[in-house]
């Protein structure tokens, strides 16, 4: 006789309801989770909200700083090139300081949306420059391409996930 017995209970009716559960469950998750994340989310997503507002703080912050790197990415057929750097730079500084509160960040991500696009024809014309906006910056041809299409659909993505 053996040791233990275990009786078996289980008929295809209780797979099929265990199966059903199951798949509910997983289906509940995968809708409800962004609304009520777990800790871990909460925290990477946190962390991800200051390391964007702080990215683009910094690089508002150079556009003061270093405005001659800037004002050679300005296409010239766009008027007034030192505004243009000036303005975008504040846009940036103050869209970044606008994600931290809760109540202006959507306003701010779909700012830094915005911005993105705008910042569009700078990256096409330094693809018309093959790279080179002068002899001390000048980057590979592929490196601007990858600047307009995949990194900017990146950083859309990016603010448009901490809108929230």
């Amino acid at each position: 006789m053996p040791l233990f017995v275990f009786p078996q209970t289980t008929t295809a009716a209780d797979n099929l309801q265990s199966t059903l559960l199951f798949s509910q469950a997983l289906i509940y998750n995968i809708i409800f989770k962004k609304r009520y994340p777990n800790k871990i989310d909460c925290m990477i997503k946190r962390i991800s909200l200051y390391v964007m507002a702080v990215f683009y703080v910094l690089a508002g912050i150079n556009h003061f700083v270093n405005p001659a790197m800037y004002l050679a990415l300005i296409p010239p057929y766009l008027p007034a090139p030192a505004a243009i750097n000036l303005v975008s730079g504040a846009a940036e500084i103050l869209l970044g300081l606008l994600l931290l509160p809760g109540y202006s960040r959507q306003f701010a991500a779909v700012g830094i949306i915005v911005l993105l696009v705008l910042f569009i024809p700078a990256h096409i014309y330094m693809i018309q420059l093959n790279g080179c906006v002068n002899a001390a910056m000048c980057i590979p041809l592929w490196a601007t391409w990858l600047r307009l299409i995949p990194l900017q659909l990146v950083l859309m993505y990016w603010a448009w996930s901490n809108r929230r």
